[in-house]
């Protein structure tokens, strides 16, 4: 719960100092929304598990991070990307059950168990999502099925109770989350900056094969239909005004020539 909290409190500082606004409206939750569950999280660490149906569920490990999902799959609405974030949830979920069955038992509920499960939810989303939201999906979801299967094990074998959200699931979850989006960020830049250099590259091969005119519109249609990134639009755009300026230099130049040759004969 202690590495939980840390991360919590970090997260309140760069919010409120609109240190990762940028990053907020990138995954699309607005930042009344992050200060909420940055609070609700934090609170529900000293508030008594809520019963609800034979079920003891923690605020800040289980029932916030649950709301939290339920509005992050409310903003994507119903289509395929959501489909595939449910089914990403299940399968770091049963991944999770794995790492937790290779882990020795003496790890168990210890530092490395913690980060190593954290990562290891947040980094398989990342890698297996297209969005920010449905990797957090993903990541958070699965952590939630991983500790309601605990919950629902620990009850037929162990308690009277079904336990939702050990005391370590919320250090768990900040850390898939945290690892998520900073991998997400990692991956998109690389994707980015590749497409850049592809997109830069295709504009030099039309502009060098063709006119500059026809390679404009050759070129915008290029990155309009591949490409979807506003940096890569304004260079590009940049590259066509560079050679449109590079060939009126070259025709001012031959009609200088064509003007002094003309003059001498």
């Amino acid at each position: 719960m202690t590495i939980g909290l840390f991360i919590l409190g970090l997260l309140s500082i760069l919010v409120f100092f609109g240190i990762i606004k940028k990053l907020l409206i990138k995954i699309g939750i607005p930042e009344w929304l992050a200060y909420l569950t940055i609070l609700t999280m934090t609170l529900g660490v000293v508030v008594s598990p809520l019963q609800v149906f034979g079920m003891s569920m923690s605020v800040s490990g289980f029932f916030v991070p649950l709301l939290l999902v339920a509005v992050l799959c409310f903003s994507m609405g119903f289509c395929k990307p959501l489909l595939q974030a449910f089914t990403l949830a299940f399968i770091i979920a049963g991944m999770a059950v794995l790492v937790r069955i290779v882990i020795p038992k003496d790890l168990i509920d210890g530092f490395v168990y913690l980060l190593v499960l954290g990562c290891f939810s947040g980094a398989v989303s990342a890698l297996m999502s297209k969005t920010h939201k449905a990797a957090l999906i993903g990541s958070i979801g699965g952590i939630l099925l991983f500790e309601l299967g605990l919950g629902i094990y620990d009850r037929i074998f162990n308690f009277d109770v079904i336990y939702l959200g050990s005391l370590n699931s919320l250090d768990i979850i900040m850390i898939a989350i945290t690892s998520c989006v900073m991998l997400m960020e990692i991956v998109l830049s690389i994707k980015s900056s590749s497409q850049l250099k592809s997109t830069e590259n295709s504009v030099s091969l039309k502009l060098a094969s063709q006119g500059t005119e026809s390679a404009t519109d050759a070129v915008i249609k290029t990155y309009s239909q591949d490409v979807d990134s506003k940096d890569v639009k304004e260079k590009a755009m940049q590259n066509i005004d560079e050679n449109k300026e590079q060939n009126q230099q070259k025709d001012l130049q031959k009609q200088y020539v064509d003007y002094f040759s003309e003059s001498e004969t």
